[in-house]
């Protein structure tokens, strides 16, 4: 999908919302890409290597907040899920006992990110793996708490 019409379908949404009667709307963007590993229960799993594409939705209507989010990037598909958060925050407003408020901040926009303190970026399986029996080791060794069934993952990406 092109930019573009990534960035038209966040502001559909969020226009979507607002015509809808929420207070306050917003949709990001993601796409990730990664491999990892998996124990389950100290035992390792088959590795795993997936790409992930979509747009979250969260819409704010007096003071309940909703959260949706699809894969699917399509204007009929992002309109209808726009208007299905907008109503599960209408429905739940009722339900609500303190009320999600946002301050007078003014609108950031920017990207975000954390550095890593060493790039996983490219690992092999093993060595996720030696990472994940190191901390399921000591997950074994602790002292009080027994803890059965432990599923562990770490990704790249």
């Amino acid at each position: 999908m092109i930019k573009e019409n990534v960035k038209e379908l966040a502001q559909l949404s969020m226009r979507e919302a607002g015509s809808l009667g929420a207070d306050y709307a917003e949709a990001r963007v993601q796409s990730s890409v990664g491999s990892g590993f998996m124990l389950k229960n100290g035992e390792p799993q088959p590795s795993m290597m997936g790409d992930s594409f979509g747009i979250g939705i969260r819409v704010l209507c007096r003071g309940a907040l909703a959260f949706s989010s699809t894969n699917i990037m399509e204007r009929a598909v992002v309109r209808s899920l726009t208007s299905k958060t907008v109503k599960m925050a209408k429905a739940s407003q009722r339900l609500v006992k303190k009320r999600v408020e946002l301050d007078d901040s003014r609108p950031v926009r920017g990207s975000f990110g954390a550095a890593e303190k060493e790039r996983i970026e490219g690992a092999d399986a093993s060595w996720l793996k030696s990472i994940l029996m190191e901390i399921d080791g000591r997950i074994q060794a602790g002292r009080g708490a027994k803890i059965p069934n432990r599923i562990l993952v770490a990704a790249s990406g």
